[in-house]
């Protein structure tokens, strides 16, 4: 009979099974380069936790879970961002993803994480185990003649990112008090992740000093193509600085291709830039709770709702909660009061981070929701429309 077990992993063992097996799903191969890999990301293996699933002794399955912090309507909390998800092709559609995936949400719990997040294979796995998806990032490309340039009302500062990453680790932190949905990895793998970038960051500083934005990017030759890979502003000056800053690449370059967060609108920024979107090049993260009343706190509307919560996976989570706004901060209590609605836990999420309207959440449920009109009203009161922007990508 097939034995399955489920083993946290460090050194050797990391080498013997999670690195041939994500090396081999998710890069070129042969080679495994398994030792170029643990010397590069060697900060990620030592503070995250891996777990290998073993099929009668022999790794076939894994994940890993990396700590990260994470801004959710204000509140930056403590979040685990899953990873290297992958089965050996002998095991597959035997069920060892979704156990370990499991585990992964039950160690996750342990260590006080609240919120989880993953780059999907395919969302439609992952929304079985409730992760609802985020906005995707936007992609668009267009002439730097079609800007003009304006008077500067600040300075911009060029480098290369090697030599200016603590800064811009310093400007990210700040930011992400500000960012709904931003996400980071801790101060000592961020400097690993950005430190691979071989690009040019400019940095955007107001008439008194201050940053209000950056932007990393590549020129790949002489009259071809700057590609704008992170792009990051406080406010319009910063945005009008960065512009400002690659429209003087007008005769170096022929093309702008720009990635920016979904809250950005680029066709608004100047007149006749002929703006055209493109596809992403980078898949849509998805999100799940993991333990619901470590949400208390965060900025919602007005109003309040009673919801019976189901989750099959985090279990701690079900019960019947009323969710309140004091002033603006979300207030969870356990209650045995009869509930408005129910929800599963994939759809709570959805609903707190914003990205999903209540009434395409509930519509297959409107013969079962009392009230429905006035259910969609409360909960777009409580839980407003609003656009999350991870970042990080792992």
């Amino acid at each position: 009979m097939t034995q399955f077990e489920i083993k946290q992993v460090t050194g050797e063992a990391l080498k013997e099974t999670y690195l041939p097996l994500t090396s081999y799903a998710f890069r070129s191969s042969p080679p495994l380069n398994i030792d170029e890999r643990y010397e590069d990301d060697g900060i990620f293996f030592s503070t995250s936790n891996i777990l290998v699933g073993y099929e009668d002794g022999e790794g076939v399955s894994c994940a890993i879970g990396i700590p990260m912090t994470q801004n959710v309507r204000g509140q930056v909390l403590p979040m685990v961002g899953i990873a290297g998800v992958v089965s050996h092709p002998s095991a597959r559609r035997k069920g060892y993803v979704r156990q370990v995936m499991h585990a992964q949400l039950h160690q996750a719990h342990e260590n006080g994480q609240a919120i989880s997040m993953l780059y999907p294979f395919r969302e439609s796995f992952y929304h079985r185990m409730d992760y609802r998806s985020f906005p995707q990032i936007r992609r668009y490309e267009f002439s730097p003649s079609s800007l003009l340039i304006l008077q500067d009302a600040g300075t911009v500062e060029m480098m290369t990112l090697k030599d200016g990453i603590d800064t811009a680790i310093s400007y990210l932190t700040e930011r992400q008090s500000a960012v709904h949905g931003l996400g980071l990895f801790t101060p000592e793998a961020l400097q690993t992740w950005l430190g691979k970038r071989d690009v040019w960051i400019a940095f955007a500083y107001n008439p008194q000093g201050k940053l209000v934005g950056m932007m990393t990017y590549k020129i790949n030759h002489f009259g071809g193509t700057m590609t704008v890979d992170l792009w990051f502003t406080s406010n319009a000056r910063g945005t009008m600085l960065l512009l400002n800053w690659i429209a003087r690449h007008k005769d170096q370059a022929t093309l702008i291709d720009i990635k920016v967060p979904a809250t950005e609108r680029p066709e608004t920024w100047s007149p006749d830039m002929d703006i055209k979107a493109q596809d992403d090049i980078w898949i849509t993260p998805v999100a799940r709770i993991i333990n619901l009343e470590a949400l208390a706190g965060i900025t919602v509307g007005e109003g309040d709702i009673t919801i019976e919560v189901t989750d099959k996976i985090c279990e701690w989570n079900a019960g019947t909660y009323r969710l309140s706004s004091d002033y603006g901060a979300l207030v969870i209590e356990k209650t045995d009061a009869s509930a408005d609605l129910e929800l599963g836990i994939g759809d709570l999420t959805a609903l707190f981070y914003g990205t999903h309207d209540p009434d395409l959440l509930l519509w297959q449920q409107q013969n079962d929701i009392k009230n429905y009109d006035e259910t969609v009203r409360r909960l777009r009161g409580l839980f407003p429309m609003a656009t999350p922007y991870l970042f990080a990508q792992f």
